[in-house]
């Protein structure tokens, strides 16, 4: 990777910290290119804070160049991802997003208004998560590079917090996180895309099968301690190490 780029992904990585604890440092943003500063890759990182998980998911869906976020999200860092994907299984909140459209007949540009309900905002966010892996398995088939996605899929999982760190226990962080965002996207809200949105949640299974091959094993799930119920279940490591 060439300086250019890895300072870059630096950048962007400062900015999802300096983010989620109030807004976009302008030194960053003055460091960047003017093509950089004016690229929609700087909308996914501007909305990843905290319970803001609708805006960022609206950015992911209606991003104007889906090759360049994608390619953006596999050269991420973990601490990159981790924020993201803590963002995207935040409480689904109704919200207003404006986006700018270009009128085909005129060339001017004008602000659309698009209202979410709370159950299309759910939908919203399960279906940017499930992009978001369906880009990593992808990747790994076409490059016939697991490894490589998987060790991306684990390590963002275990820096799910609002800083992008890794704890003292990450194996217990990653186990716990699988758990969160399982119980996000087993949330049936409302076919907002149409009769795809069950098929979303199927797919989403089939991807976190694939990148958590590695440590979904050590990871063990339960719902009762002794003959309590507990909501939402706990998880708990069991492997070695970590």
């Amino acid at each position: 990777m060439n300086f250019s780029k890895q300072r870059n992904r630096e950048l962007l990585h400062a900015s999802v910290l300096f983010l989620l604890l109030g807004g976009f440092p302008k030194w960053a943003y003055a460091a960047l290119t003017p093509a950089q500063q004016t690229t929609n890759d700087l909308d996914v990182v501007a909305h990843t804070q905290y319970k803001n998980g609708g805006l960022l998911a609206h950015t992911i869906m209606n991003h104007k160049n889906p090759t360049e976020l994608e390619q953006w999200v596999l050269e991420a860092t973990p601490e990159t991802l981790g924020p993201i994907f803590m963002t995207l299984i935040s409480e689904a909140k109704a919200f207003d997003a404006i986006s700018d459209e270009t009128d085909p007949t005129t060339g001017q540009q004008t602000q659309v208004k698009t209202h979410y309900t709370q159950s299309e905002t759910q939908t919203l966010q399960q279906t940017a998560i499930n992009r978001l892996l369906n880009w990593m398995v992808d990747d790994a088939n076409k490059k016939s590079t697991p490894p490589v996605s998987q060790l991306q899929f684990e390590e963002a999982f275990m820096r799910m917090n609002r800083f992008g760190t890794i704890s003292k226990t990450p194996g217990k962080s990653y186990c716990e996180n699988r758990l969160k965002m399982d119980n996000f996207m087993a949330i049936g809200a409302q076919r907002f895309f149409g009769p795809g949105a069950d098929s979303v949640r199927a797919e989403y299974r089939q991807h976190t099968a694939f990148l958590g091959a590695r440590m979904d094993d050590h990871c063990e799930h339960r719902e009762y301690h002794g003959r309590y119920y507990i909501p939402g279940g706990e998880a708990r490591y069991k492997g070695e190490g970590l």
